[in-house]
């Protein structure tokens, strides 16, 4: 409650585990100073068992929760990273398509001045890949 403060609060998990808390301490503190043998003492007795199982499934629960939320934060840092690397992958093909289009145009001009053109290997895959 000290280190969390306010966030503490929010979070109603915490706030219901602080009562199980209290409420076990309490009771805990009454069953050992009574040391009745009676029925109460035993729902006591019974009832401090299951709050302290209770805890243990916090302590499993928070023990998940610290290894879940890391890997699904590196997920989405991953997941943004894949976007970004789509969209600049597009903008790449975008680019080489108006290249592609800006050589045939100028191909088509010096076929038209009767300039003879030799294509490179390069090119010839490059072309024969985009058709």
């Amino acid at each position: 409650m000290y280190a969390l403060r306010i966030e503490f609060l929010k979070s109603k998990m915490e706030v219901f585990d602080a009562v199980v808390v209290f409420i076990s301490f309490t009771i805990d503190i009454i069953f050992t100073s009574t040391h009745g043998k009676d029925l109460t003492a035993s729902f006591i007795g019974d009832f401090i068992i299951v709050l302290r199982l209770w805890r243990i499934v916090r302590v499993v629960h928070g023990i998940v929760l610290s290894v879940t939320t890391p890997i699904e934060h590196n997920l989405e840092k991953e997941k943004r990273h894949r976007e970004e690397l789509e969209t600049e992958l597009q903008e790449v093909k975008n680019y080489v398509s108006a290249l592609e289009d800006e050589i045939l145009k100028l191909r088509g001009e010096l076929q038209k001045h009767h300039i003879p053109v030799e294509i490179s290997t390069v090119v010839k895959k490059v072309h024969t890949s985009s058709e």
